[in-house]
């Protein structure tokens, strides 16, 4: 649970950037960039978490589980200030911004890529229409579906066999 909420901090940390980038976009491609460090953070918690609690020797079950557990509760915490955010602060903000950047996208694309932000517009559109709480969820199950994919790859990497000694 501690590494969790210490990932769960850094997860809001870069939430925030989300609402922040509506004023100064170049913070979105920090989040971006945050974004791709999670699974090297995970690794650096599993292979401490291997070194100081179970003598540098960890399954790949254990790593798993170690690994699937941290995300679970950095996940529930974040939720926490999604729920917190789309409730109480958002407004439909966030949805306004993208709709509008995808609008000024769309006036000089051409081609294929035209259907494409047709797409994602539908989709920016029908996301508009959930509630904060469908938004919390949905968040939710996307965390807990990469950060499964993460873990399972993390656990092999991280764990270590015993090494028997003659």
């Amino acid at each position: 649970m501690q590494y969790g909420t210490i990932m769960g901090l850094f997860w809001i940390a870069k939430f925030v950037l989300i609402p922040l980038g509506i004023q100064v976009p170049s913070l979105h491609v920090l989040f971006f960039l945050l974004t791709l460090c999670v699974p090297f953070l995970g690794y650096y918690f599993a292979r401490r978490f291997r070194v100081k609690e179970c003598n540098n020797e960890l399954s790949y079950g254990r790593s798993f589980l170690f690994l699937f557990l941290m995300y679970f509760y950095a996940s529930i915490l974040v939720a926490v200030i999604h729920y917190i955010y789309f409730r109480f602060f958002d407004e439909g903000a966030l949805m306004d911004f993208y709709k509008s950047s995808l609008i000024e996208f769309k006036s000089i694309a051409t081609g294929p890529m035209i259907d494409t932000i047709d797409q994602m517009e539908t989709t920016f559109d029908a996301f508009a229409t959930m509630s904060p709480l469908d938004i919390t969820f949905y968040f939710l199950s996307n965390n807990m579906f990469y950060c499964f994919i993460i873990t399972v790859i993390t656990a092999f990497v991280v764990m270590r066999r015993k090494i028997n000694t003659i």
